[in-house]
């Protein structure tokens, strides 16, 4: 009986130790993988982004032509450049790398970086439908 409650007692211990491993060490590891690779590919489509503005604005003399919701691309270059210059720098990046945060602080900034690729494709997506067409 002893040697019975001795086996489920250790037992319990490494499925809680497991457990903590998972929740506390390997989980914040892939949160911050994902979170670089968006990170990364944010800074991709924004880089993109800014050089397709600008090659067709040149192009077409069209820099202060509106383009969207009152932006003229001088304006919405200018905004693509501060955002590139805020959040995808090479010492954010660093940063990310060397995070020791929680799951949920990482997931947290992932959404924001999600957010900001979002807006990134619906700029080009109606760059690419409504002008670049014409």
């Amino acid at each position: 009986m002893d040697s019975l409650l001795l086996f489920f007692t250790i037992l319990s211990a490494l499925v809680a130790f497991f457990t903590y491993l998972q929740k506390y060490v390997f989980a914040p590891e892939e949160s911050k993988n994902r979170f670089l690779q968006n990170f990364k590919y944010g800074r991709k489509i924004n880089e993109e982004l800014i050089d397709e503005l600008e090659s067709y604005a040149e192009e077409n003399n069209a820099f202060y032509t509106h383009v969207m919701q009152g932006l003229t691309f001088q304006q919405g270059i200018n905004e693509l450049k501060r955002a590139r210059d805020l959040l995808f720098t090479e010492e954010h990046e660093q940063k990310i790398k060397n995070a020791k945060s929680s799951k949920e602080h990482i997931d947290s900034m992932n959404k924001q970086i999600k957010d900001q690729i979002l807006y990134h494709t619906q700029i080009k997506n109606h760059f690419k439908w409504f002008i670049k067409e014409e």
